[in-house]
């Protein structure tokens, strides 16, 4: 079954995955979703003109299967940005010290039900702060420096390095996916920048600082991996991730090399090539 995501009425989006990476999974509604939907409208109808778009992870063009539901003007976005911002401060989980959006299914990378994800904690707070709701805000923050071990999304490489795990679990592979990442660090830029608090800068930058480690890793000698285990990049996420190193270069001047060399992937004969016999071979990557 073709993965694909209804909205309701309200703009709720519900997530069809029936049999995904032979797991059922059926429809579940996705936090990650959920808030890129928000913020889909705020792009679209909310944004002031000095404002910059948020950039969303999904192919909702592809996937969206009934478009006539987004919002046609202002007041309408407005709506879908607060029913969105209702749903996912109704649907947090408590754990120990912290706040997180759980996923209730399985996923790739032998993930077990009830993991959470950076990549969804990040980008719902973007959405949250849009809509003016930062009451949770230091505690889902504090979910993005509890180690994964302690059911947190960090992975600290050092004193400052954090990684934001997309599929955070204590039992899975830990895949440590690239895009997942930098959406939580490009996130993270931009709410420091809203709100202007520092910590949340800190967090950005200790990010950015472990991409900078273990980019090598995500180098497959002509695509990039999606994951740090070798698994390659679907030619979306390939371009998705050049697209975030060219708006993350402004923070740091490593990373203009990194976007010109991933880049140059994009358009070699050659390359393509090799990358395609890496995929036939791994599979394809999860969306």
């Amino acid at each position: 079954m073709t993965f694909f995501i209804q909205t309701d009425q309200s703009g709720i989006p519900y997530s069809h995955y029936g049999q995904y990476d032979d797991k059922t999974i059926g429809t579940q509604v996705s936090s990650l979703y959920v808030a890129e939907n928000g913020l889909r409208a705020w792009n679209r109808y909310l944004r002031a003109p000095d404002e910059k778009e948020v950039l969303i992870s999904g192919r909702w063009h592809r996937v969206l299967k009934n478009p006539e539901n987004d919002p046609s003007n202002t007041t309408a976005a407005e709506r879908v940005v607060l029913a969105c911002a209702n749903w996912l401060e109704h649907n947090v989980s408590s754990r120990q010290g912290f706040l997180a959006w759980e996923y209730p299914y399985p996923m790739s990378f032998r993930t077990p039900p009830h993991w959470i994800s950076g990549h969804s904690q990040v980008v719902g707070l973007q959405l949250l702060e849009r809509a003016g709701r930062t009451d949770l805000f230091e505690p889902l923050l504090q979910a993005l420096e509890v180690p994964v071990d302690n059911g947190g999304i960090a992975e600290h490489l050092d004193p400052s390095a954090i990684w934001f795990e997309k599929f955070a679990h204590p039992e899975n592979e830990r895949p440590k996916i690239l895009n997942g990442h930098l959406f939580a660090v490009i996130g993270l830029f931009d709410l420091a920048d809203r709100t202007g608090r520092n910590h949340i800068r800190t967090l950005a930058e200790k990010g950015l600082e472990a991409a900078r480690l273990l980019m090598p890793k995500f180098d497959l000698g002509g695509w990039t991996g999606y994951s740090i285990h070798g698994k390659p990049a679907s030619q979306h996420y390939h371009d998705v991730v050049v697209e975030q190193l060219s708006l993350l270069s402004p923070h740091a001047d490593w990373v203009q090399t990194w976007h010109d060399k991933f880049k140059g992937y994009r358009f070699s004969k050659k390359l393509r090539k090799a990358w395609k016999s890496q995929r036939a071979k791994a599979g394809s990557a999860p969306g």
